[in-house]
């Protein structure tokens, strides 16, 4: 099935939303065949200023081909990069998980999580550290426009990919990228979801000023991370120093991190050590 001329250019528009990772230029442009379905599955996106090709390999973005730096894996981060786990993330993992730590449904806190992004009004939406596609799809299913889904890990990538082509889903891009450069423009991104990572990361800092930097004025940004316990009868150390499970301090810390980065905090709403906030680019 070929792309008629208005989805061609919809689909050639998403290279406008990028930049290079390597050297930030914004000359970038898609060499795809010219028969395929409306969400692109192989070719590549083409750096004029350094070079660089980016390859797009069954549906997905490699972003971090060639790139200059590359993201500190933390022991945490590493198991996701394993197929078992992520065959199991989706239906057992993150559920009970999420259970354990707020006694409350996962099911229900996505769901609000999802409608905050308010998906029916963006032209586009960047699910950070997406995993197996657990807001990507639904967002996708919700949006007009597109959803960038991205994320460190193949096999989690790959997951959720074929969850959206169960779907039905052809609005979504699989990028496999860095969450200290994301691969678009400065103020291209209208929202960001990022729930359940931006503790993981080993430079939580680099990554709010990423994100801040991709958000236009008042550009929306929805996430869910997790606060050290109080008690945990030494858990909490466990998870920080052996696996690097990372915490944060206190909401009253991490709102000092999101204002010198640059973002504001409207809401926010805890269950036990779930944390979650709504926020915008200052």
């Amino acid at each position: 099935m070929s792309l008629k001329p208005g989805q061609r250019a919809e689909v050639e528009a998403l290279a406008r939303l990028f930049r290079c990772p390597r050297c930030a230029s914004e000359s970038l442009a898609w060499n795809f065949p010219a028969s395929l379905k409306r969400l692109p599955e192989e070719g590549a996106l083409n750096c004029s200023g350094c070079q660089t090709s980016y390859p797009l390999r069954d549906g997905i973005l490699d972003c971090l081909a060639g790139a200059a730096q590359r993201e500190v894996i933390t022991p945490f981060q590493r198991l996701m990069q394993f197929p078992p786990i992520a065959a199991v993330y989706e239906t057992y993992w993150r559920p009970l998980g999420f259970f354990i730590a707020s006694s409350s449904s996962f099911r229900r806190f996505a769901a609000d999580l999802i409608e905050r992004i308010e998906p029916d009004a963006r032209t586009n939406i960047l699910d950070l550290a997406c995993g197996p596609g657990l807001f990507a799809c639904p967002l996708a299913a919700r949006t007009p426009g597109w959803v960038i889904a991205l994320d460190l890990s193949l096999p989690m990538l790959r997951r959720a990919r074929r969850n959206a082509l169960r779907q039905g889903l052809q609005n979504i891009l699989f990028v496999r990228g860095n969450a200290f450069s994301v691969p678009f423009r400065s103020e291209a991104i209208e929202a960001v979801l990022c729930s359940g990572a931006l503790h993981l990361f080993d430079r939580p800092e680099s990554a709010l000023a990423e994100i801040a930097r991709i958000l236009p004025r008042q550009g929306r940004f929805v996430c869910q991370t997790t606060l050290r316990p109080k008690h945990s009868a030494g858990l909490a150390s466990f998870l920080h120093h052996i696996i690097r499970f990372g915490f944060f301090e206190s909401a009253e810390k991490l709102n000092e991190l999101l204002q010198r980065s640059g973002i504001q905090v409207d809401l926010a709403w805890r269950r036990r050590i779930i944390h979650a906030f709504q926020a915008r680019r200052l």
